[in-house]
């Protein structure tokens, strides 16, 4: 119980000063929770993946596998089996027991990758006449691509968005990617990703590559919020007219 006018100032000066800590990081809550919203009700990111026409697809899963295992030279344990289209081709997508992924044209047998220069043709398949500046392959996520799945091939249009492609070399559960899908981004697109990713913390993943410390960053921010909610709290009580006996109490002690 609060005895003196003292102590209710420093308990009041511990909830002002929580609170304005407190209240700047809700602030950033709430705005980039409104960054995240707008951008689900106005996607800018899109994936481009066309859905395979089964028709042209000759080959079976079977011949397929066997096509890959001719290929790479011997028997392959296979993980699993995906046809996808992969610029105008029906392919498989073969997953095999050492974690990699091989893609083989369901029509000739040819066993491929994706290349810069097949990165390039799916990239362009929405921006046919966009001049591509550059394209360079990424194996990690870092400071100039912080978030999204890797590995993925970057392809940089010379246009006035600013945009960029990032066409993933192959799946990446993470992040829902397949082989061949394109994340279409734009310099604001990829500003109210970073804003975003604010709202969860996971913006420290660009200065600390450690989930615990990120974890443990939201857990103090969370609790110190607590605190100044409870402090506030309790300073509200019906109690709050001992103040005025405390001040009484006080100046008869002086």
């Amino acid at each position: 119980m609060l005895k003196t006018f003292a102590q209710i100032k420093t308990w009041y000066k511990w909830h002002k000063w929580l609170s304005i800590f407190t209240g700047l990081a809700l602030l950033m809550w709430l705005l980039t929770g409104m960054v995240m919203s707008w951008g689900r009700l106005f996607p800018d990111t899109v994936a481009v993946q066309a859905k395979p026409d089964f028709t042209t697809a000759t080959l079976s899963p079977a011949d397929a596998i066997a096509a890959l295992d001719q290929a790479l030279g011997q028997p392959q344990t296979v993980r699993s089996v995906a046809l996808r289209m992969i610029v105008g081709q029906v392919a498989y997508d073969i997953q095999t027991g050492d974690g990699a992924f091989h893609l083989v044209n369901a029509t000739t047998g040819n066993v491929f990758a994706i290349t810069p220069e097949l990165a390039q043709q799916i990239a362009q398949a929405d921006f046919p006449t966009a001049q591509v500046v550059d394209v360079e392959r990424i194996d990690q996520n870092s400071r100039t691509y912080p978030f999204g799945p890797i590995p993925v091939y970057r392809v940089i249009f010379d246009d006035w968005r600013g945009t960029y492609d990032y066409v993933s070399i192959q799946p990446d559960p993470a992040w829902d990617a397949k082989t061949g899908d394109v994340r279409h981004t734009t310099r604001w697109s990829r500003l109210g990703e970073i804003l975003g990713a604010m709202h969860t913390f996971w913006v420290l993943k660009i200065v600390v590559n450690n989930g615990t410390v990120i974890t443990s960053t939201l857990w103090l921010a969370a609790l110190v919020t607590l605190l100044a909610a409870l402090i506030g709290y309790y300073l509200a009580l019906p109690r709050r007219w001992q103040i005025q006996n405390a001040r009484e109490e006080n100046k008869k002690t002086q």
